[in-house]
């Protein structure tokens, strides 16, 4: 026990210095503030310490459109309204996020702007690769949902259940002529989902088959920018396998395990391509592909449309923060008062 707090008190005091020596600190991972993976003494308490320090160090601390997800416990939501009370500037990815904190009762200007994948500069990741679109080529994007040996809640039965579906889907896109790449968005949990349900469609469709089915070994952001904008479709189940494919201009059949999947699709004006994770039968599934692929160049035109309006807000963003008149200025005063 004395152990623990000496190593606490030492991270506190060098965790101090480090504040002091920038002009602020930026909280911009969107599902931070949340307590289902890792409770309420991973994110939600570093974070707090983190915000608390650098109070104490008079640096600003900025939370740039973050996602407030599972925040049940007494100590979790402390956490959670105590850092977002203590920062300079607030925004969140969406509107349920902002409720939540007002009803923790976390007061003032709570803002709301896109998530900031979407300021990524897509010339560079994009307009050097050749965008040669293959019109029978669709990404399948699957995750450990559930899966112990990497979900918080661990339900067997439940990740068998929607590795068996989303197979019978991918095994019907190969019969009906359609190539298929599965690709991961998560490398360390995704990549065994991946190869389980290779495995299982594998065992399903005809030897001839095989060749369709690839799996694409990504391991950077500009690598799955440069496959999604090849594909003629994407089906995926993490808010950043839709944002980025988004992004890449192609459209997304979203199989959703949480409202913030519902919340981005619905701001999107998109919600007839999303289905609940755990409503993906079969024919379901093939009724929304099938609608989404007969209104592919209606969507992408909407894609570009919605995607330019969100980059612009997280540019706008930028500005507010880091260039409105007297932000910045107030801050090399403080600086210059403390040093």
């Amino acid at each position: 026990m004395v152990g623990k707090v000496r190593e606490e008190w030492i991270f506190c005091r060098d965790g101090y210095r480090f504040a002091r020596e920038f002009h602020f600190l930026v909280v911009g991972l969107g599902g931070v503030f949340d307590e289902a993976w890792g409770g309420k003494w991973r994110d939600l308490y570093s974070i707090f310490r983190w915000t608390v320090l650098a109070r104490l160090a008079r640096t600003p601390v900025l939370c740039l459109s973050v996602g407030v997800e599972e925040v049940h416990t007494t100590l979790g939501k402390f956490f959670c309204k105590t850092a977002l009370s203590l920062a300079k500037y607030r925004s969140f990815r969406d509107e349920e996020s902002k409720k939540k904190v007002e009803e923790m009762g976390v007061r003032g200007e709570n803002r709301i702007f896109p998530d900031l994948a979407f300021g990524l500069d897509l010339q560079k990741n994009l307009l050097s690769t050749a965008k040669q679109e293959k019109s029978k080529a669709i990404g399948v994007s699957p995750i450990a949902y559930y899966d112990p040996r990497f979900w918080p809640v661990q339900d067997v039965s439940a990740y068998q259940t929607y590795l068996k579906r989303l197979a019978s889907f991918v095994s019907w896109l190969l019969c009906s002529g359609y190539d298929v790449v599965l690709f991961p968005t998560q490398i360390r949990m995704d990549r065994t989902a991946i190869e389980e349900l290779r495995a299982s469609v594998l065992e399903d469709v005809p030897v001839s088959l095989h060749d369709r089915l690839t799996d694409s070994k990504l391991r950077t952001v500009d690598e799955c920018l440069a496959l999604l904008s090849q594909l003629a479709m994407v089906v995926t189940s993490r808010l950043h396998g839709v944002i980025l494919s988004f992004l890449a201009g192609t459209p997304v059949l979203a199989i959703s395990p949480a409202n913030k999947i519902d919340s981005l699709m619905e701001d999107m004006e998109l919600t007839e391509y999303v289905l609940g994770i755990r409503e993906i039968e079969l024919p379901w599934l093939v009724d929304r592909f099938q609608k989404l692929d007969g209104n592919r160049d209606t969507m992408k035109n909407r894609l570009q449309q919605k995607v330019a309006e969100y980059r612009l807000a997280v540019e706008a963003q930028f500005d507010i923060v880091f260039s409105s008149e007297g932000f910045l200025d107030a801050t090399e005063r403080r600086l210059h008062k403390r040093n």
